[in-house]
């Protein structure tokens, strides 16, 4: 994780010095709303949406175009968000809830329509560490409800690098914008090891991929 974080800021770095004099900068909030495809064992369970959160601090550097005919930019930036999924397995309730530092690394596209509106589109890649999040796994036992959590990053559930895509759209008024967009996972995390509790097996997750769609609001500054 600390090779992670060194090379990200190692990256925006480079890219800060290099267009130091065109830099601006942007933050936004977001609701996110998160899944999975998921596969245990040879079964794939309909899993639901997931509510969470989505904080972007972010730069934007313009390289060609202007805002009339369509101004292109680089931003790269840092991500804080929330992902996961639920689903149910016989008797069992499964909750995902993993939380990640991601790494937006865009290429986007302004253009202006009045004084102070205008519309941008971006899409590039993410890659991604998870910083921790737990699996809730509830269940009937003896008449009564019964709860436990497991690690979401632990030895026999998934691996803390995530390496997907972002495609957004954003409607801006003056410094403020609205945007919309989604996140999809190109990679597989699942460690594919049996999960066991007092000795006796639960599950093991074959596939696992996030996916993530979300809404927010924010400001250039």
């Amino acid at each position: 994780m600390k090779k992670f974080i060194m090379a990200a800021a190692m990256l925006l770095g480079l890219a800060t010095a290099a267009n130091a004099q065109n830099i601006s900068f942007k933050a936004d909030a977001n609701l996110g709303f998160s899944n999975a495809t998921v596969k245990i064992g040879d079964y794939k369970p309909s899993t639901d949406l997931k509510l969470g959160y989505r904080i972007n601090l972010g730069m934007e550097m313009p390289f060609a175009g202007d805002l009339r005919s369509g101004q292109f930019y680089f931003s790269p930036g840092l991500t804080f968000l929330s992902k996961g999924h639920k689903f149910d397995m016989g008797p069992l309730s499964v909750k995902a809830m993993p939380h990640y530092l991601q790494i937006p690394l865009q290429l986007g596209a302004r253009w202006q329509f009045a004084d102070n509106m205008g519309v941008s589109l971006q899409f590039g890649p993410y890659l991604a560490v998870g910083l921790g999040g737990k699996y809730t796994i509830e269940g009937q036992a003896f008449g009564q409800r019964a709860s436990t959590d497991i690690d979401y990053f632990g030895d026999n559930t998934n691996k803390r690098f995530d390496f997907g895509a972002t495609i957004q759209a954003a409607f801006e008024y003056s410094r403020y914008y609205f945007q919309v967009g989604t996140d999809f996972g190109f990679l597989n995390t699942a460690q594919k090891e049996d999960i066991s509790l007092n000795g006796s097996k639960v599950m093991n997750i074959a596939d696992n991929k996030n996916y993530d769609f979300f809404l927010g609001v924010g400001v250039h500054f």
